[in-house]
């Protein structure tokens, strides 16, 4: 990566619009979404998202093993997600601003 800002920019960028389409009923909230797919698949429906959730669940057995009132305030805390995401970003942009201020005295 060339900058170590893009990451956390878009992050960001993903978790406003998100809120963003929710706020203005763009998109329907996560929880309906995943109702519709309920009644739509039935019993499917637990075998597919299981399937496709194994990976995430897996790593979020093992972290919660180790700090799991952490990990389940993170998950439940958009706020706090955002906040977190906030200051990643400030800590690029300080990488940056560094990486670009020795490349130009090296120049």
């Amino acid at each position: 990566m060339k900058y170590y800002v893009t990451l956390p920019l878009t992050a960001l960028l993903a978790l406003a619009m998100m809120q963003f389409l929710v706020l203005y009923e763009i998109i329907p909230p996560g929880t309906q979404i995943l109702e519709h797919l309920q009644s739509q698949l039935n019993t499917y429906f637990y075998a597919l998202t299981g399937l496709l959730n194994l990976p995430y669940y897996l790593l979020l057995i093992a972290a919660t093993a180790f700090a799991s009132e952490e990990i389940m305030q993170v998950a439940e805390n958009p706020t706090l997600v955002f906040s977190l995401l906030s200051i990643w970003l400030f800590v690029a942009c300080i990488l940056d601003w560094r990486k670009h201020f020795r490349s130009v005295a090296s120049d």
